[in-house]
């Protein structure tokens, strides 16, 4: 009997192009392009047969179900006004992309598509963008403009665009990187499309040597020669990692065309002019100036009212107004109630925040818009990096003598310190402490010269200047370790935790610290000298039980405890503030009250280079390799000292090589001769059953000390002591978020010398307190937990909003959706 295949029918085919693998064909799109292939092969792509012209693919306002990425042919999108005119026009050739990349928006598609050709496409589901967004992180920006059209919002040079044209080219943008030194705009070549600049630090020269300026953020390069069909008068070069925009000449014309009034193709701002005119960076040189404005970012806020900066949050930033209007004014609290100053109006060309951008301090007042405003902004990391390549600049900057002073106190750097945490206050102990300790000295210098007087009286010899001279010197070394020991000691305040240090020189070492988010209660003990004398002990409490932290002896105590409560209601006061700008921006972006501007922390990617004190010494290394420290993953681990097991393994150490050299002497015949040989045998085994034994108990010894662990991941703390085999286990486990403070502590000479100690971590838990004994550098121990309770702090910060986030969104989302369905219920009554 013959047989026949059925011909597949449009399902089957529908199925088998599901299928099929167009990740060859995805390469050629720049939002695909850097992705590994195994990325690819998982985007679920469906290319449809070839459309044919004149075909309208969809039209303006449909719901958006898909983005088009055009294989062959040509596409022409067009934007109608409400008298049904054409006002934006794109035409998609192949390699582009169309069809909304804004994945969350309510909003229909900006455009119609219709085909001027015959055309091949592949299409990928909104569904599948979502997906491949929530897993492949870098792809976020790629397949959601969201970002980019905040960026582009928050462009001076687009300032005079519409929020429609700013999501038009925010479609038509490509998003890419550069490295250093790489090439993005070459002099003399045809200016057929611009870049806008999103971070990074690009050069640009010009046919001479000389004609070199820098530039950063917000900088649009090449607009000039694109508009007018020109070559490009300068090449565009990468001095740092660089993230950048790519946006074609013609769409840029047909863009700006629709606002003939502003001039487009005008002088770009010269940042270094602007920079010089500010108070601080009057005094640098014109070199100087030119390289800074590679580190500053242009900035345009586009809404009326935009809260630049608020009095009492920290903020790292330096601003200048360049165009448009803004106010400023000081909060007071007169009789325990805020009380506002009047509003003052900045000109244009004022900046302000010398003490943000150098200390990182707490704004001194509150900047607000009247107007669109286009500013200059200098974070304080790029700046440290402007000064790390220029360091003659420091001294060169026009700022008044008590900071500049604070300044100096600020490169004071402690290895403990995190990123972007200053020291606000580091204070000693009053100088009665170190009056009392040199007492004791010049006590004991005048028992000595008693001693020498009695002495030369009774004996005449020797001579009474040499006593005394001797007398001096034996009491000059204790009298140089009191002061060194007094100035060693410190009490501390940074803008994320309080803690106290004390050494005593080759003796031991101790601090503790808690995280100023912790602290619940602060008090003053003071007695009569200490009252007549202007100290107090500050005690700072905590959760935990014990622990707490003392500032003893501390001069203008008062002061400390205030400027402590200070920080702290910052800290918690930044937390609500930010939390205030969350919601506000969620509700203006899903009320669509405007376009949210999209503002970068900073103008650069590059970190601050490690400071020489920071890398890892080689003595550390040792300290890995011999197990005693190990980093895997998100997991810290640390057992004893090898002085822990030494003393463990000292005693089965021993009998081995006892052991080891009787046997040696047994075997090498060297028993005495009136041993029976069958006497030396028995001899024989019975060592080899020694050595047995003692090797196992070395053994076990060993064993039992590398199982006791010291563990530290991200979000637990964990002790677990182990005996060999299956025998005794404890484990004691508590979270980061119960950790109160922490405290090492090197208990003596030898601890000192050896650099060994206990770490004591003071938690609000049942289990009270958690110590890891005897671990080697407990000083670097400390500093990695505390950075490790900074990340836990910063990623449940991250979580919190993420969840309000998503709770507002689905909240807005009905909101606004039911608003829709009343505007379509009056529009049909």
């Amino acid at each position: 009997m013959a047989s026949s295949v059925r011909p597949p029918t449009h399902l089957h085919l529908f199925m088998l192009e599901r299928l099929a693998d167009h990740s060859e064909e995805l390469r050629n799109f720049p939002i695909f392009r850097d992705l590994p292939a195994e990325i690819l092969r998982d985007i679920t792509a469906v290319k449809p047969p070839p459309i044919r012209r004149g075909t309208t693919i969809f039209r303006q306002g449909n719901p958006i179900h898909r983005i088009f990425l055009v294989l062959s042919g040509e596409v022409v999108l067009e934007h109608r006004n409400e008298r049904g005119e054409v006002v934006l026009t794109r035409v998609v050739r192949p390699g582009q992309v169309f069809g909304r990349l804004e994945l969350d928006t309510l909003e229909g598609q900006l455009g119609s598509a219709r085909t001027t050709r015959r055309t091949e496409v592949l299409y990928i589901e909104k569904n599948v963008l979502s997906r491949l967004r929530s897993q492949y992180p870098e792809l976020r920006n790629q397949l959601d403009r969201s970002e980019v059209i905040g960026h582009l919002r928050a462009t001076p040079y687009f300032a005079p665009l519409s929020d429609l044209e700013i999501k038009w080219i925010s479609d038509i943008v490509t998003i890419e990187h550069a490295e250093r030194g790489e090439v993005l705009l070459r002099f003399g070549e045809p200016a057929q499309e611009v870049v806008v600049v999103r971070q990074g630090r690009v050069r640009l020269e010009g046919e001479s040597a000389d004609d070199r300026r820098w530039v950063s953020a917000g900088a649009v390069i090449g607009k000039r020669a694109a508009l007018a069909g020109l070559q490009h008068s300068a090449s565009a070069v990468t001095e740092s990692k660089t993230l950048f925009y790519r946006l074609p000449a013609e769409d840029l014309e047909a863009v700006t065309a629709l606002h003939p009034e502003q001039d487009w193709a005008g002088e770009p701002v010269r940042l270094e002019r602007l920079l010089q005119n500010a108070p601080i960076f009057k005094d640098l040189t014109g070199q100087e100036l030119r390289h800074l404005a590679g580190y500053t970012m242009q900035l345009h806020l586009h809404r009326p009212h935009y809260v630049v900066v608020r009095q009492g949050i920290q903020d790292e930033y330096y601003y200048i107004l360049v165009r448009g209007t803004a106010i400023y004014y000081s909060q007071e609290v007169v009789n325990g109630e805020a009380t506002r100053g009047p509003n003052l109006v900045m000109a244009e060309g004022e900046g302000f925040g010398e003490a943000s951008l150098l200390l990182g301090e707490v704004a001194d007042r509150t900047v607000e818009t009247l107007d669109m405003t286009d500013w200059l902004r200098i974070h304080r990391t790029d700046f440290k990096l402007f000064l790390h390549e220029h360091p003659g600049a420091r001294a060169r900057l026009n700022i008044d003598p008590e900071l500049r002073e604070r300044l100096k106190s600020e490169e004071i750097v402690a290895g403990w310190q995190e990123e972007g945490e200053r020291i606000i206050l580091r204070a000693r102990r009053h100088w009665i402490v170190l009056a009392r300790n040199l007492a004791a000295v010049l006590s004991g210098l005048l028992l000595l010269v008693g001693a020498a007087l009695a002495v030369d009286v009774a004996l005449g010899f020797p001579p009474l200047w040499v006593m005394l001279i001797l007398s001096g010197l034996l009491l000059a070394g204790p009298a140089v370790w009191v002061i060194l020991d007094y100035r060693n000691d410190f009490h501390i305040l940074t803008n994320k935790r309080v803690a106290h240090e004390e050494r005593v020189i080759l003796v031991s070492e101790r601090r503790v610290s808690a995280p100023l988010d912790k602290v619940q209660e602060m008090k003053i003990d003071r007695g009569f000298w200490a009252q007549m004398l202007g100290y107090g002990h500050l005690l700072i409490a905590t959760a935990a039980d014990e622990g707490q932290i003392m500032f003893d002896y501390l001069p203008n105590a008062e002061v400390v405890m205030k400027r402590i409560d200070q920080e702290v209601k910052s800290a918690k006061a930044g937390v609500k503030a930010d939390r205030e700008e969350l919601i506000r921006r969620q509700l203006q972006d899903r009320l669509h009250l405007g376009l949210e501007e999209k503002l970068d922390e900073r103008a650069l990617l590059e970190a601050l280079p490690r400071a020489a004190s920071q890398h890892k010494p080689r003595w550390r290394k040792l300290i890995d390799l011999m197990g005693l420290h190990q980093e895997t993953g998100n997991r810290l681990v640390w057992r004893k000292h090898w002085l822990g097991l030494l003393i463990q393994i000292l005693p089965p150490l021993l009998f081995v090589l006892a052991g080891v050299l009787a046997m040696i002497l047994v075997l090498a015949g060297s028993m005495p001769a009136t041993v029976p040989p069958e006497l030396e045998f028995v001899l024989a085994i019975m060592l080899l059953v020694v050595l047995g034994i003692s090797f196992f108990w070395l053994w076990w010894k060993w064993t039992d000390w590398r199982n006791d662990l010291y563990i530290v991941t991200d979000q637990n703390i964990e002790h677990i002591e182990k005996k060999p085999f299956i025998f005794d286990e404890q484990k004691t486990v508590t979270t980061l978020e119960r950790v109160q403070n922490v405290e090492y502590h090197k208990p003596g000479p030898i601890a000192y010398l050896l650099n060994y100690g206990n770490v004591y971590i003071q938690t609000a838990a049942a289990e009270g307190e958690l110590v890891f004994r005897y671990v080697p550098e407990p000083d670097q121990v400390q500093a990695d937990i505390y950075h490790r309770l900074q990340r836990y702090r910063d990623l449940q910060a991250r979580l919190r909003e993420k969840q309000l986030k998503s709770e507002m969104a689905d909240w807005l989302e009905a909101y606004h959706k039911l608003l829709l369905e009343e505007r379509d219920r009056q529009a049909q009554s």
